[in-house]
């Protein structure tokens, strides 16, 4: 009896007699595959023991429910932990909620594709139709990220976050490629486990593993134009390492823009490009028409103005509305004027004086899902998370900010840098390099910023940009084109780090046809579908 056999016979023997250690392995492999864990291959067998469970248990979508849910845990459970900084119940049980809601929901939403799947499986004999099973957790994945409840920390494919060299085919396919891959591995090693002197399957499953290491290879060749340099920008990286529950304190105004100055102006400030400060780095709102008459960020502007080099800072920016008409359904009413704030950038010493405004807001933390939906909560829901008052506003349309030259930074807000689809179309509006400002202190020393951090080196393989990561404390750092780390910051220090990043002038196949690999993904899912209600309704 070969290894295959044996595997074979402990998972069946379990399904059938203690299918509850298949759910807890399946949830342990898959959730030791994401970062910060170093064992991304594990991804290949992680899908396995619910195979099991679908093929040979009894009540298989309640195990299923438990395995993804068990998944969800281990990756996020860092959530919850928000409550540890909370200043009054309320607000506990607020960030509480949105933890548990995610962790929960979540594994409930991935169960969907599981239950479609499984009733056009029962209709065939071959366990090679697990096949089918890939389109559809794909349509789920690309579905996942478009609504306002959506929680996709969980993409397959970021399990390689950790080691991107693996899948640096997604720059043809977006990260949804990855996904696919490692889904087909585990549906081969399945039928492999079935059948473990089927030469054939070997030599499939070995190749299929083997071959993303090839296609990295040659992607990777410096030759192609994907690596060839047009300018470079030479970038200092702030991070202040602000407390991020005593940030808002106004008795710490002065004093974090005194940081902010002094660490602007270090050594070397005069031969930069440009200086970079993270989200919400400025501790007070500040209003659209006359921020630059603001008493308290004068100091700061003066600081930029002595030196000329660019300051991109994340800020709670204010606008005002007279008419309600025109205001935000979000807006809230001050002595007759609406006013609705937004978690934006913008960059100071910049004559055009645009704002940035972040577009993929948290659900329940940032924004109330569908909130345009539910005017009737509009005075009773207040969100004050980041420096703003009420639900955040959106923005009309995408754009990139000016540096010294015209449309060059591509600057994307903390949860926007885990949407391919979002950073594709910052890319397209003419972006060179890619800017993520963050503020991951909210979650202490978990797994969360760490995720964070490696889910923008997947971003910059798919656009072949390069990514220059500020965070108010965590990682902050440089990430080259093919997700390679060229430099970072520690935990919890306040440091700054000063760069040459590179631009660049190409176009990936994800870039130019965005997610195609999805929409085909969305049709053949519904030609099964449509195909199994047909062959249902004939009998």
């Amino acid at each position: 009896m070969n290894i295959f056999s044996k595997v074979h016979t402990f998972l069946l023997t379990n399904s059938q007699k203690k299918p509850f250690y298949l759910v807890i392995l399946s949830g342990l492999l898959l959730g030791l595959s994401f970062p910060p864990f170093p064992f991304p291959f594990l991804a290949f067998i992680g899908w396995i023991p619910l195979f099991y469970i679908w093929e040979y248990c009894s009540k298989k979508y309640w195990k299923t429910y438990l395995g993804l849910l068990f998944w969800n845990i281990m990756v996020g459970y860092w959530l919850c932990l928000t409550v540890l900084g909370a200043n009054s119940f309320g607000e506990a049980f607020q960030n509480f909620f949105a933890g548990f809601l995610a962790n929960t929901l979540n594994p409930f939403l991935m169960s969907i594709p599981v239950v479609i799947f499984w009733s056009i499986r029962k209709k065939s004999s071959s366990l090679f139709s697990y096949l089918y099973f890939i389109p559809l957790w794909i349509s789920f994945e690309f579905l996942h990220f478009q609504w306002e409840l959506t929680w996709s920390w969980l993409t397959l494919g970021h399990a390689f976050a950790s080691f991107p060299f693996y899948i640096q085919f997604i720059e043809w396919t977006g990260i949804y490629g990855a996904s696919a891959l490692l889904l087909f591995i585990n549906i081969l090693i399945f039928n492999l486990l079935h059948q473990p002197n089927h030469k054939k399957l070997i030599f499939a499953t070995l190749f299929t593993i083997i071959f993303p290491f090839f296609i990295s290879i040659f992607l990777t060749l410096p030759f192609r134009k994907a690596y060839q340099i047009e300018k470079t920008w030479k970038v200092r990286i702030i991070q202040p390492n602000i407390d991020p529950y005593q940030k808002f304190e106004v008795t710490s105004e002065e004093s974090q823009i005194a940081l902010f100055s002094k660490m602007y102006e270090e050594k070397g400030i005069d031969s930069l490009d440009l200086v970079i400060l993270p989200e919400t780095a400025i501790p007070f709102g500040i209003f659209y028409h006359n921020y630059q008459e603001d008493y308290r960020l004068l100091p700061l502007l003066e600081t930029v103005k002595k030196h000329q080099v660019p300051l991109l800072t994340g800020c709670s920016e204010f606008k005002v509305f007279e008419n309600q008409s025109l205001a935000p359904n979000t807006a809230r009413q001050y002595d007759n004027k609406w006013i609705q704030s937004y978690n934006s950038s913008t960059v100071l010493g910049d004559t055009s004086s645009e704002f940035y405004e972040k577009s993929k807001l948290v659900p329940f933390v940032e924004r109330t899902p569908y909130f345009d939906y539910l005017k009737v909560l509009q005075n009773i829901i207040q969100i004050d998370l980041g420096g703003g008052f009420g639900n955040y506003g959106v923005p009309d349309s995408i754009y990139c900010l000016d540096g010294k030259t015209t449309n060059e930074i591509g600057n994307v807000i903390c949860y926007e840098s885990i949407f391919p689809h979002h950073v594709r179309q910052v890319v397209k509006k003419g972006a060179k390099f890619i800017s993520v400002i963050t503020n991951d202190g909210w979650w202490g020393k978990s797994s969360g910023y760490i995720q964070h951090a490696y889910y923008a080196r997947l971003r910059a393989i798919e656009t072949r940009k390069e990514v220059v990561r500020c965070a108010n404390t965590g990682l902050s750092m440089h990430i080259d084109n093919k997700g390679n780390i060229l430099k970072s910051t520690n935990w919890w220090k306040p440091e700054y780090l000063d760069t040459s990043v590179n631009h660049y002038d190409y176009s990936t196949l994800y870039v130019l046809w965005g997610d195609w690999f999805c929409y085909l993904a969305l049709f053949l899912s519904f030609m099964m579908i449509v195909r199994f209600k047909w062959r249902k309704k004939q009998k």
